[in-house]
């Protein structure tokens, strides 16, 4: 859904983180191991992070030339005009990708808004990573620099300098352990009659995955190893029925880009 700060909400009837640029922060974390057992809140967080630095995501190719294709939600004239209903005052804006992963989206944003700033965050360093030499090859050293990619949690969104007219939040805050929170600490940081784009995974469209992910915790007696994960949850795949609804879904949606080990594990 789109909410539009000021503007009050607004259903999109859609569905739907070379040298380095001297501004852009980030660090790589390396875990140190890839299992552990959480309970809490931030052990919670600890795991989401460990398990997107073994499995930066989303894992598009790296390319050099510009970002293929358009997408209006990413467009911030388009997408204010589609809240508002008019066209934005300005365009020398500031953008909050949030949850920015390895950066698919924040190119986008750099490359369709030609005058804005644009900030990047994410609890994995390992994706920053990936973000930034993407930045740098895909929208070229000088629109790069208007970009600064920070490890930091959407819920310490607060830290950040200034507020945003444009927050994008593409996948993310279902991984959190408190999507409301998430949600308002975003809120926060945008400017009155600011956009806030959002995107979250469809509940009942994936009661089918949560089973599984429900059996494979079971399987793994409460361990969290990312990759032995990976492993088993390819094994119990190749062992359903045929005619087993969430095998028959995958084969005929998510089999080509589950062929990735990252993409695997982020379903």
């Amino acid at each position: 859904f789109v909410a539009s700060g000021g503007l009050g909400t607004k259903p999109s009837g859609l569905v739907r983180r070379c040298s380095r640029p001297a501004n852009v922060r980030c660090s790589v974390a390396q875990p140190e191991r890839n299992v552990t057992r959480f309970n809490t809140e931030g052990e919670i967080t600890s795991t989401v992070e460990k398990l997107y630095d073994v499995y930066p995501f989303p894992p598009d190719p790296l390319i050099d030339e510009e970002p293929i294709g358009y997408n209006w939600r990413w467009h911030y004239p388009t997408a204010y005009s589609f809240c508002a209903k008019r066209a934005p005052e300005t365009e020398d804006i500031r953008i909050l990708d949030a949850g920015c992963g390895t950066g698919c989206g924040t190119e986008y944003l750099v490359h369709l808004n030609k005058r804005a700033e644009v900030v990047g965050i994410d609890l994995s360093g390992g994706a920053l990573g990936v973000a930034t030499e993407r930045l740098s090859r895909s929208v070229g050293k000088d629109n790069a620099a208007r970009a600064t990619l920070i490890q930091k949690s959407i819920f310490d969104a607060g830290e950040l300098e200034g507020d945003f007219d444009m927050i994008n939040c593409v996948g993310v805050i279902h991984h959190t352990p408190d999507p409301l929170r998430a949600i308002l600490a975003l809120k926060d940081k945008l400017k009155p009659g600011g956009i806030l784009h959002i995107f979250v995974y469809a509940l009942n469209g994936r009661w089918e995955i949560q089973l599984m992910q429900k059996a494979l915790a079971l399987l793994q007696q409460g361990e969290v190893d990312f990759k032995g994960g990976v492993e088993l949850g390819r094994k119990v795949f190749a062992a359903l029925p045929e005619e087993n609804r969430l095998r028959k879904r995958e084969e005929s949606r998510w089999a080509a880009e589950n062929e990735r080990d990252a993409t695997f594990a982020d379903m």
